[in-house]
């Protein structure tokens, strides 16, 4: 019977429910402009007063949109947020001139998000020279064994995608 109930015990908190939605905000640096998700908002630093909300997922990620507010409004904003945060985001900016669903939508110009303590910002910092400590202590790891496997993963992509393109 204790084995029973332990058997029960784990199974329960194995499948037990996880927030679907960061519960730290993830800062990104988009072409130098600082940007936080909070949740299920974006925030720019460029313009405090534009929120981008979560609009809906897919397989690529979460889409945070800025929708025009007006017909008079001329740009729209996107950002997708891939399920791992460790993970750059992408900024896509869109003329809405040619009408107001997302099909008349041009695309005008699409940015790297760089996810701080994330695989690029870590292995980019490591190729600048910084050690395994001090990436641990300046991007929020909890462990240097945390650090290595971020580095690790970063690394292998990085070998993979360099392979794949000869």
């Amino acid at each position: 019977m204790r084995k029973f109930l332990l058997v029960i015990l784990v199974g329960a908190s194995a499948c037990a429910a996880r927030s679907s939605q960061p519960t730290m905000p993830i800062h990104y640096a988009c072409d130098g402009t600082a940007v936080t998700r909070d949740g299920v908002e974006m925030r720019s630093a460029a313009s405090p007063g534009e929120v981008s909300r979560l609009s809906w997922r897919d397989d690529k990620g979460e889409h945070f949109v800025t929708w025009p507010l007006s017909p008079t409004d001329r740009a729209a904003t996107e950002y997708i947020v891939p399920n791992d945060p460790r993970q750059d985001a992408i900024q896509q900016t869109y003329d809405t001139t040619f009408g107001s669903s997302t099909a008349d939508w041009r695309l005008t110009d699409k940015t790297v998000c760089t996810a701080r303590g994330g695989y690029n910002d870590v292995l980019a910092r490591y190729m600048r020279g910084e050690s395994i400590d001090d990436l641990t202590r300046d991007v929020g790891l909890t462990s240097r064994d945390e650090t290595r496997a971020v580095l690790r993963k970063a690394l292998v992509s990085l070998q993979k995608k360099y392979w794949g393109d000869l």
